[in-house]
């Protein structure tokens, strides 16, 4: 399974014949975020905090939740076998386990620091 945050937001994997993209604007919005702080794990007040700002809506954890498991089941649609297992629920909120060569946005900052350092080599 593989991420795209770079441009339009997409799951790619051998196990979907096309990549996969989350349609609704929250749920993008809870996977870009999961995915900027990749293997950490981000409160849900901070995943409230993005979603909705200062004035969320009483029902947000609750709605939060929802997003999650629809998330899950996006995810799950990608990849059957792990997608699934990648987003994992810890106190005090969730983390999207991935390695950085699954996202597109970790490959293209290596890229520019290997590209960086061999400038600076005269390479």
């Amino acid at each position: 399974m593989r991420f795209r945050i770079l441009g339009p937001l997409e799951i790619t994997s051998s196990a979907a014949a096309e990549p996969v993209r989350p349609r609704a604007a929250k749920i993008r919005a809870v996977l870009a975020t999961l995915l900027v702080r990749a293997n950490e794990i981000v409160s849900v007040d901070s995943l409230i905090d993005e979603l909705w700002g200062e004035h969320p809506p009483r029902t947000a954890t609750t709605t939060l939740q929802v997003y999650v498991s629809q998330l899950r089941k996006l995810l799950h649609t990608a990849d059957p076998e792990y997608g699934r297992d990648a987003l994992v629920t810890r106190p005090p909120g969730y983390a999207l386990h991935l390695d950085p060569a699954q996202l597109d946005l970790a490959v293209f900052e290596e890229l520019h620091h290997n590209g960086q350092k061999a400038l600076l080599r005269g390479d």
